[in-house]
């Protein structure tokens, strides 16, 4: 009786986690129609959504990161607490919200100090290196595929 009660309680951890976690085969189909869904829109050109698109691999390292994640979702905006709050959807969509404008002011304050900095040494130093080796390859293999 109790190797059924451990067979049990491991299908349903395995259920859970197939159904309801991070992995979910839900949350892929969902996914991936969220996904086909906004190939098919046709927005044209937007200053607001090309900068916003700019800003989303820094709004990403900024709220996984190992560091802010603890502080940022459990001691700023208390997401451990939000099932128990009064109104649990409400503070989740506040937290999201709060998360999204706190990157972006991030990446903005780095787009203007680090940025300034980097952005003069990607154009003068690196970008015609990497350009003129990107032309020396392309001739190299470009001659020996000639002499064959």
């Amino acid at each position: 009786m109790i190797w059924l009660t451990q067979q049990h309680i491991i299908f349903s951890k395995l259920l859970t986690g197939l159904v309801i976690g991070h992995n979910s085969i839900y949350l892929l189909i969902i996914s991936t129609l969220i996904f086909l869904l906004f190939t098919r829109i046709h927005i044209g050109h937007s200053r607001c959504i090309n900068y916003l698109a700019g800003c989303t691999l820094g709004i990403y390292l900024f709220h996984e990161h190992s560091l802010m994640r603890g502080f940022l979702w459990k001691k700023v905006l208390h997401c451990d607490k939000a099932p128990f709050s009064d109104a649990p959807y409400l503070h989740c969509i506040g937290a999201i919200l709060a998360v999204f404008c706190l990157s972006i002011l991030a990446d903005i304050i780095y787009r203007h100090t680090v940025g300034y900095l980097y952005n003069p040494l990607y154009r003068h130093i690196l970008n015609p290196t990497y350009t003129t080796l990107k032309h020396k390859l392309f001739h190299l293999c470009k001659s020996k595929s000639s002499t064959k």
